[in-house]
């Protein structure tokens, strides 16, 4: 008998940046910024996550290489901290000394409002953590469109 590999996955988008993150922590070009949001991944033991980012700009064009770049920060041992340069929910110029998971390219075009983008496949850790969000886009992020959502899955190799 074949065997079939399939996701599992509950494939509703969850929040991974509260509203209030953006606009407390209004984004300028380059800084980062620790959402407030746990991500709690010790019972599920998830491996993978994808992101969905849709945040907004006064209008501008958008150069090549435009992105949003993503860390992953995990809860340390001591069960409260984080990343410490950063307080979650402020907006802060540090950047993580470790590569980011993902680098979400934004689409160069004039006349832009609307930032949109995705990155899938994210492997994440277990247990528990947050994202860390990079605005490189050129501009300053406006309070119109302020969501950055996930998703976490598995690959079921018994079927």
């Amino acid at each position: 008998m074949a065997s079939t590999t399939r996701w599992i996955a509950d494939v509703a988008w969850t929040t991974a940046f509260n509203t209030t993150d953006f606009t407390n922590g209004q984004m300028t070009t380059g800084q980062t910024l620790l959402s407030t949001v746990v991500i709690a991944n010790g019972t599920n033991l998830d491996m993978f996550m994808d992101v969905s980012i849709q945040q907004s700009i006064a209008s501008n064009t958008i150069v090549a290489g435009a992105n949003f770049a993503l860390w992953i920060c995990p809860l340390l041992a001591d069960g409260s901290t984080y990343w410490a340069p950063l307080t979650a929910g402020a907006a802060g110029a540090p950047v993580p000394p470790w590569p980011p998971a993902a680098v979400v390219p934004i689409y160069a075009a004039a006349t832009q409002t609307t930032l949109t983008g995705i990155a899938t496949g994210i492997i994440i850790p277990p247990g528990s953590f947050s994202l860390i969000a990079q605005n490189n886009s050129g501009f300053t992020l406006t309070n119109t469109v302020q969501k950055l959502d996930y998703r976490t899955y598995n690959i079921n190799m018994n079927v």
